[in-house]
């Protein structure tokens, strides 16, 4: 039995050996990424449901069922810094063989993601089934500016939960005065109040307010959060109007309107040529007499 060990043992350091110069993990592995400063639009649709986010002079914007919102900076941040980082993407064996379904991917029940660069160049996904780890996913590379990848199904890390969203409400800016329109009550030049048959104005920071009562006020209603995104048009007349001028110039109007026993509507309206903003949110009870408790 011992004169076989030593040739067996012998045949298997041999084998290790010659597999030694084989790296597999880099068969049939490619990297890709994407420049998050050239991508102008990102659109993703899942059968009937689909969702635009659009770069607008540096300002992302999200389009869904004709309305137009502002998106939260922290999730368009996020899902850019996604995008930048180096993927890789691994060849499947015998893919072009098999049915899409196999590997979890429809035309009509998948995440379509379409990447669009400014050039006007294209990048698209139908996005199937995690593998057992759970860290990767198979992915048809419908059109990709690759060739090496483009029109392929593959394993890859490309894995972005946010992309898997096709409802408004995830994307839209949760602030009743929306981060993206500005930050600070410092970027407001103006408010212009209309409520309790009285119209004002708010100037935060002038000299008319050191003792800092106005900006506190301004300050307090950028903390407030709206809720749902409604889809129809509140007819009521507003009780609250608030005509907000940004230091930039850019001005946006905010309409709170009745709507029903436990909710108002909010309306956004904006004037300036370059942030086209129409949709209309929903607030809770308190959130209006808050509003209204500051205003009054």
């Amino acid at each position: 039995m011992k004169k076989f060990i030593l040739p067996l043992a012998a045949f298997f350091l041999i084998l290790f050996y010659a597999l030694s110069f084989v790296d597999f993990s880099k068969q049939g592995e490619k990297k890709f990424s994407f420049s998050s400063s050239e991508i102008s639009e990102i659109e993703i649709a899942r059968g009937k449901s689909s969702l635009t986010i659009f770069n607008s002079s540096g300002v992302f914007k999200g389009v869904s069922d004709y309305i137009i919102f502002p998106v939260e900076t922290n999730i368009i941040e996020n899902v850019l810094e996604k995008l930048s980082q180096k993927r890789t993407a691994t060849e499947i064996y015998d893919s072009e063989k098999k049915e899409k379904s196999v590997f979890g991917i429809d035309e009509n029940l998948s995440y379509c993601v379409k990447i669009i660069n400014s050039d006007g160049s294209k990048n698209e996904f139908l996005f199937g089934n995690s593998d057992f780890s759970g860290l990767n996913r198979f992915v048809f590379f419908k059109e990709f500016n690759d060739s090496q990848l483009d029109n392929k199904i593959l394993k890859t890390d490309f894995n972005i939960d946010e992309l898997f969203h096709t409802e408004t409400r995830f994307w839209i800016d949760p602030y009743l005065i929306p981060k993206s329109f500005t930050l600070s009550p410092f970027e407001i030049a103006r408010i212009e109040v209309s409520c309790n048959s009285k119209t004002y104005n708010i100037f935060p920071g002038d000299k008319k307010n050191l003792d800092g009562t106005e900006t506190e006020i301004i300050s307090k209603l950028l903390d407030l959060r709206h809720g749902q995104v409604l889809n129809v048009k509140n007819e009521n007349e507003s009780v609250i109007s608030l005509k907000v001028e940004l230091s930039g110039g850019d001005v946006f109007s905010v309409l709170i309107k009745p709507y029903s026993k436990t909710d108002y509507s909010v309306e956004y309206i904006t004037d300036s040529k370059n942030d086209k903003y129409n949709y209309s949110v929903l607030i809770s009870n308190w959130t209006f007499k808050t509003v209204w408790s500051l205003l009054t």
